[in-house]
């Protein structure tokens, strides 16, 4: 075989290499660090026995025929290419050597949480958080507003404004905003992912709400943060307490699963303000109606009259 039909076979091998291998394939163009525990695709022209796939030790070596021990790990692919070729001319004429990387197994990222493939992915080179999540098939539809990046300090502080490290002081975390990560233009999207961080997208949270209307100062809903209830009396204080025609009488209901209401209730306020009859305590759906004197007569009248029918339910919370 002549030198330049040998050379037609080293560029159409590397080809075929460009094109069948997905990590050096996604990597084209990119001067790749190489690690420990990642295969190496060797190409050296005339030189059949280094021309194979090899594997970079754990400490980091690439152990060649005749060219002995190489420290592969924290060298960039070219720089390998080119340590290779210096090491030859030894034994060949300019050398002409090509290097891509067969698998990483040195770059692991892990993906956890609301992503449509969790696991542990490598990164293969330069990859921005739109990317990684990408790759693991995107966020599921139970995903909530935030992603948490972990990172080693050894690989530094993450590059973002509200990056903290951990109380340990080994890693450094950051919340990130899912909306702006998933929009490739955005700053957070961009944040390049480092080996060894742990990406995980929270969980949607449930919203836990209690709405109160009617005769009051700012009628709303009240979120339940850190608690599982609330009084009614303190709900009502909430939504800037009653207007000065507010009825002392409020009808309690509760928001069903399927959109529909159930009363639950029908409350004296002014008995509990003097402490004859004990607050209520109002949970996730439940809704506080504070009508108008005018009105009340009214809503207590059909209150009575759905209970006496047996069309609502009455828990007894009084």
């Amino acid at each position: 075989m002549t030198r330049s039909t040998k050379a037609l076979c080293v560029a159409a091998a590397s080809t075929w290499l460009a094109v069948s291998l997905p990590a050096a394939d996604s990597n084209k163009g990119v001067d790749v660090v190489v690690g420990p525990e990642d295969t190496l695709s060797i190409m050296a022209l005339d030189a059949e026995e280094i021309s194979k796939q090899w594997r970079v030790s754990s400490s980091g070596e690439l152990n060649l025929p005749l060219l002995g021990r190489i420290q592969a790990g924290g060298m960039t692919v070219r720089e390998v290419e080119r340590e290779i070729a210096t090491r030859m001319k030894k034994y060949y004429h300019n050398p002409q050597v090509t290097v891509f990387v067969a698998e990483f197994r040195s770059q692991p990222v892990s993906l956890t949480g609301e992503v449509a493939k969790p696991g542990v992915l490598q990164l293969g080179g330069p990859k921005s958080m739109f990317d990684v999540i990408v790759q693991a098939g995107g966020t599921t539809k139970s995903a909530g507003d935030t992603v948490t990046v972990t990172r080693r300090m050894s690989n530094g502080m993450i590059p973002h404004p509200a990056a903290r490290k951990d109380p340990g002081g080994a890693h450094s975390i950051v919340e990130l905003n899912v909306k702006d990560v998933m929009n490739p233009e955005s700053p957070a999207a961009q944040l390049l992912v480092m080996p060894n961080d742990v990406v995980h997208v929270a969980e949607k949270k449930e919203q836990k709400m209690v709405h109160v209307s009617g005769a009051v100062a700012r009628p709303g809903a009240i979120e339940l943060v850190t608690q599982e209830s609330i009084s009614l009396m303190k709900a009502i204080a909430i939504a800037g307490g009653a207007l000065p025609n507010a009825s002392k009488k409020a009808v309690i209901m509760h928001i069903n699963a399927d959109g529909t209401r159930t009363a639950l209730a029908q409350v004296d306020l002014g008995k509990i303000m003097k402490g004859k009859v004990r607050d209520i305590e109002l949970g996730n759906g439940d809704v506080v109606v504070l009508s108008t004197s005018a009105l009340n007569t009214y809503l207590t009248t059909a209150t009575n009259s759905a209970v006496g029918s047996g069309a609502f339910l009455i828990l007894g919370r009084i």
